[in-house]
């Protein structure tokens, strides 16, 4: 063998060591498996995967994963042609993650959990104050059934505790979860961050979770790779008194849907995108529906504007009197914008993001929005200043 084509092996090897351990994403590069989370007028956009391809998207091998931080400043304005990222890949030791799940305490507690990492070792629970440093730091907890949850379930957190609710191995995804697991935010930093497990009859995985005065509203998500949950069947766990029940929505019902993103606020769930199955062909989905929660009931929204294209396992977070979408995934679309936006206030899609003023309130906002949507019925309007 010639030192010609030794070379050309040893650049070969190197260039797929290089593919699988990291990857040093483009902001315009694809990306899905994201998470993000509204901090102290910054949106953090974390990790990932980047795709070269719309192959299967749930592989579960480590390959193009990104541990790098995005961050958004919405206290000002901006326009979709030119967000003012600010990309920060300084922290070496940060997990490379895909479809995990991420939270916060409403202060500048950031919590990670799951999903699919390097390596395979490392901690599924991670955490950084975000006023101070960007580096992740491991967390211990005590409870033997958090590994399990590689394929996510749905995890949301209040002022005291977060829930991971539901998740699946992905060596046995036929057999979700049958539980909820609470961790209290003041051991996370702790040597061994304490949690409590509550069997439930949750039995579902790549499904949101929407935590709305006291009660996380679970919503779509599969059983297993091919039986979706019905988007009638809304599970419900009262952090209150720890019982977790099923109630049945009306109205318009949306198509099961795996992938989906939600946002909630006041008795408001809307969720948008994921994807079904419709004679055994994956369909993405490029709708959004609100769900009353307390009529328990459906319905759909008609948005103006140029919609962003149909995907999932993208990011939707409520910024004020607006939803900041960010990448994602389709199988039709190659070409998906990193961010586009929901002006609710308009309910139409706009290239344009202003910050709610002073003077102004996302509550209000969101109680017209409610009111345009939901004319079936007449309902008082009282505003928030």
């Amino acid at each position: 063998m010639t030192s010609r084509w030794l070379i050309v092996i040893l650049v070969g090897m190197i260039s797929l060591l290089l593919i699988i351990v990291k990857v040093e994403a483009n902001l315009n590069s694809l990306r899905y498996g994201h998470g993000a989370i509204l901090i102290n007028k910054k949106m953090y956009i974390y990790g990932g995967r980047k795709v070269n391809s719309t192959g299967d998207p749930y592989e579960m091998v480590n390959t193009n994963l990104i541990n790098e931080f995005i961050i958004l400043d919405v206290s000002k304005s901006f326009k979709t042609d030119n967000p003012p990222w600010v990309v920060n890949n300084n922290n070496v030791n940060n997990p490379y993650l895909f479809n995990y799940g991420i939270t916060s305490n409403g202060d500048d507690l950031m919590i990670l959990f799951g999903g699919i990492s390097s390596n395979p070792d490392s901690s599924i629970l991670w955490y950084c104050h975000t006023n101070s440093t960007l580096e992740l730091q491991p967390s211990t907890v005590n409870n033997e059934e958090i590994p399990s949850r590689t394929l996510f379930g749905g995890m949301t957190s209040d002022i005291n505790n977060t829930y991971i609710i539901g998740g699946a191995d992905p060596l046995t995804p036929s057999s979700p979860s049958q539980g909820i697991i609470t961790i209290g935010l003041s051991s996370i930093e702790s040597d061994i961050a304490i949690s409590s497990f509550i069997r439930a009859n949750v039995a579902s995985y790549d499904h949101t979770a929407t935590l709305l005065d006291g009660k996380v509203y679970i919503i779509g998500g599969v059983h297993n790779d091919v039986e979706y949950v019905d988007m009638s069947s809304i599970g419900v766990y009262n952090t209150k008194d720890s019982t977790w029940i099923t109630w049945r929505a009306n109205g318009d019902i949306p198509d099961g849907r795996r992938a989906h993103r939600a946002i909630g606020y006041d008795n408001i769930i809307i969720i948008h995108g994921g994807f079904g199955i419709e004679d055994n062909v994956n369909v993405d989905r490029n709708d959004l529906f609100k769900l009353d929660v307390s009529s328990l009931t459906w319905g759909k929204l008609d948005i103006a504007g140029q919609d962003p294209g149909a995907r999932y396992s993208h990011t939707f977070t409520l910024v004020g009197n607006h939803i900041i979408g960010t990448y994602g995934l389709s199988t039709t679309n190659a070409s998906l914008s990193n961010i586009f936006i929901l002006d609710l206030n308009t309910l139409s899609w706009s290239n344009e993001y202003n910050p709610v003023s002073k003077n102004s309130s996302s509550s209000k906002l969101l109680l017209i929005v409610w009111a345009i949507i939901g004319r079936s019925r007449t309902r008082k309007i009282v505003t928030q200043e």
